[in-house]
Order: structure tokens, then C-alpha cells, then sequence
């Protein structure tokens, strides 16, 4: 047993460096949120320590239902929210940092579903529901007011994996509002819409004690820079997959510093733009087979030979789960516990998971051509979309002096 319990003369300590935290909210140049419109925040103060990780983007907005066009009261099915709807009212969000970009996710609403259903946890969904998250039932649109916090750690790599403050730098966050809201909805006839009456960026404020402000004075006053070292979340999308059995996606060449070390590919069947579908549910196509090829190395190794007619999917459900613990393998007491059981996982959220972070050396040092092979027990169905989600280092480094950002090759 440890001799710390034979210390009787041990004093307590106490944390004071950080005197106070407190959450300040930021409103966009105009008050416009219609249908495509791009909305910028902005912090302007460059003497400030905020903390982007724990930022979140506050939304109040009115939901209003058209009753369907020649149907009686009888036949008017009211639409619901699909989940995670509050993010698919943007198509597209960006971080920029001294008018840098940082990090950015496109199609909000597919990254951060797919994001969520890989990385939430269980204990997680009472807190989300504030963001709209609820795996199952959701609830009914009505003519009401309705409200959304997003945690911007749920869209963005950077706020996810940067937990540090961020000091003497302007911070700008883009957000691209979706072409309509249809995808935010599931009904059989009436139609809804969401429109947004406040958007605002609220990000903590840290205040610290004078004796660690001098030692961020002294960091800043030696000119050197700050690295800033996250995950990005890159979607990439088919919108058409051809009616075969088998393909090949040539997704992307990519340069040696975005390497993936995880893909993950979803597929959706007639779900785009559509208020019968739920946008927020995925796919399984009667997959049988799909491999990732970084140049001429293959990942997996071995063929999958999965059949969802037969519920023999069980190796896909095994990539899922340990998705959690290799990607979070760095924090201390992460328990890994996956958001979807066995059955949900094939009727919510079939996502296929790729671990590719182990890669030999002449992947790290050349350029990487990137390319899928999807192989299914049947055709793919027409208006089939598959997307896919890679995600890589990225490094940047500012400067608190000169304000000067870079990204670090």
C-alpha cells in the first residue's frame, strides 16, 4: 500500500491560478438567417483568453407547420424532428483564427451525425437533447418557439482535441445556412420550416490570477509560436453511386500531411431533400464487402464477408466499438462505450469504420492516393449517396506577438 497514507503532515492545496470562467455571447454583423445566407461572428478583442472547447452556438428560432395542400384534418400527419436537427439548418461552418482557417466542417448535418454516432456515449444523450440529439422517437414540430445549444466540440476537430485557452488573437466563426430545412424534419405531408430568430457564438472567458497572467505575458513577449494540434473531420461525397454490385471510389489524393488514420463511410438511400425520409438514419445497401486503399496498402487486411439479410454484420459492429478506444486512447479514465447496440447499429446508423492510423513508412512520406472498394449483395438502389469521412492530423501554429498563423507542413 502507498506511504501517502502514513502522511499525517500533509496540507491541502488549493487551485487559484484561474480566478474566474465566464461565458460571454457574441451576435453575428447582421440579423439576417434566411435560407443560404452566411452568418459571421466575430470576437474582436485580442486581449482575451477564451476557451473554444467549451464554446457552443446558441440558436432560438419558430418552428412553423403548413398543413398539406387538399388533405383533411384526418389525413394531416404532423411532421417531427430527426436527430440531431438543429445541425442540419447549416450546410456548412468554419473557424478562423486572425482570419486563418482553422478548421471547417461542410454538410453539418451528416459530419456531425456520423461524428456523434462514433464517438457519443449513452450517458451522453440527457445532455444533448439540448442540441437536438435523441437517437430515437423525437419530437413532433409544432407552431412554437423552439431553442438549441450546439457545443461546437460536436461539428469541429479543433474544438474537440484543443482543450487549451486561446490568447491575443481575433476569432471569426462562418456559418453557411442550409438551402432549406427540409432535412431538419421527417412527415408524411405536412411540410415545416425552422425559421432562426437569434444566433449567437458563446464562448467562456477565462480570467486568470496576476501570477499566471505574468507568465502568459512572458510567453507572449518571447515571440515564439503557439501549436495548435487537432483532428479535422473531412467529408467527402458521392452523390450518385451507379446501380452495380461492385465499385470504386477515387476519393481523394492527398498531400503527406493529411494522412487519414480513420475512415468512416455511410450510405443513404433516397433520404436527400425529402420530408418522408429521416436524414439522420443511414443505410446498410446489403453491403458485403469494403476496403480502403492508401496507394497499394489495403485496409482491412481480410475480406468482411458481412450479410445484413442474416444479421452477419458482427466484425462491422466490432470496428464501430473499438473506434472509441483507439481514438480516444489518450484520456485518462475514457471508458469506451458505443452510442448504438448490435441491433441499433443496423436499423439507426450502419457506419463503417476504417482504422488506418497504423500505416508504414513510405505512406508517410510520399503523396497518398486514396480509394474505396464497395462491394454489395445486390445492386445499389437509384438516388443512393455515400460519404465519406476522413479524418487526419492537422497542425497549426500562431503567434500572440505578430498574429501571424501558419499551418505546419
Amino acid at each position: 500500500m502507498s506511504s501517502e497514507i502514513l502522511d499525517l503532515h500533509s496540507t491541502a492545496t488549493s487551485e487559484d491560478s484561474i480566478t474566474g470562467i465566464q461565458y460571454h455571447a457574441y451576435n453575428p454583423y447582421t440579423n439576417s438567417f434566411k435560407n443560404s445566407d452566411e452568418i459571421h461572428i466575430v470576437i474582436q478583442h485580442q486581449d482575451l483568453y477564451v476557451l473554444p472547447h467549451e464554446s457552443y452556438i446558441y440558436i432560438e428560432a419558430r418552428a412553423k407547420v403548413t398543413p398539406a395542400a387538399n388533405a383533411t384534418a384526418a389525413q394531416q400527419v404532423a411532421p417531427c424532428y430527426v436527430n440531431n436537427a438543429a445541425s442540419f439548418l447549416f450546410d456548412e461552418i468554419r473557424y478562423e483564427l486572425n482570419g486563418f482557417l482553422i478548421d471547417s466542417c461542410k454538410n453539418v448535418g451528416i459530419t456531425s451525425s456520423v461524428k456523434g454516432y462514433a464517438t457519443f456515449q449513452p450517458k451522453d444523450m440527457s445532455h444533448m437533447e439540448i442540441a437536438s440529439w435523441k437517437k430515437e422517437s423525437n419530437k413532433t414540430v409544432a407552431n412554437e418557439s423552439v431553442n438549441f445549444c450546439i457545443p461546437l466540440a460536436n461539428i469541429l476537430g479543433f474544438t474537440e482535441d484543443y482543450r487549451n485557452i486561446v490568447m491575443n488573437a481575433k476569432h471569426e466563426l462562418i456559418l453557411v445556412r442550409s438551402r432549406s430545412d427540409t432535412n431538419c424534419y421527417v412527415g408524411a405531408n405536412n411540410i415545416a420550416s425552422l425559421e432562426i430568430q437569434k444566433i449567437q457564438w458563446r464562448i467562456p472567458h477565462v480570467a486568470v490570477s496576476d501570477t499566471e497572467k505574468l507568465k502568459l505575458m512572458k510567453i507572449i513577449d518571447k515571440k515564439q509560436p503557439i501549436q495548435l494540434n487537432f483532428r479535422s473531420w473531412e467529408l467527402y461525397e458521392y452523390p450518385t453511386v451507379p446501380n452495380t454490385m461492385k465499385h470504386i471510389w477515387s476519393v481523394k489524393t492527398s498531400a503527406q500531411l493529411n494522412t487519414p488514420r480513420y475512415i468512416i463511410v455511410a450510405f443513404q438511400t433516397n433520404r436527400n431533400n425529402r420530408i418522408t425520409a429521416d436524414k439522420s438514419r443511414f443505410d446498410h445497401c446489403q453491403l458485403s464487402d469494403l476496403k480502403v486503399y492508401l496507394n497499394s496498402e489495403c485496409f482491412p487486411y481480410e475480406n468482411l464477408n458481412v450479410n445484413f439479410g442474416t444479421n452477419v454484420y458482427a466484425v462491422l459492429y466490432d470496428m464501430y466499438v473499438r473506434f472509441q478506444k483507439t481514438f480516444y486512447h489518450d484520456r485518462q479514465a475514457f471508458a469506451a462505450t458505443p452510442l448504438l447496440t448490435f441491433e441499433e447499429y443496423k436499423n439507426i446508423a450502419p457506419i463503417f469504420v476504417i482504422d488506418c492510423s497504423r500505416q508504414n513508412e513510405s505512406l508517410k512520406k510520399s503523396i497518398v492516393d486514396i480509394r474505396i472498394e464497395i462491394e454489395t449483395r445486390v445492386n445499389f438502389e437509384d438516388n443512393t449517396s455515400a460519404y465519406c469521412i476522413i479524418i487526419h492530423d492537422n497542425m497549426i501554429a500562431y503567434n500572440p506577438y505578430t498574429n501571424i498563423v501558419n499551418r505546419i507542413m
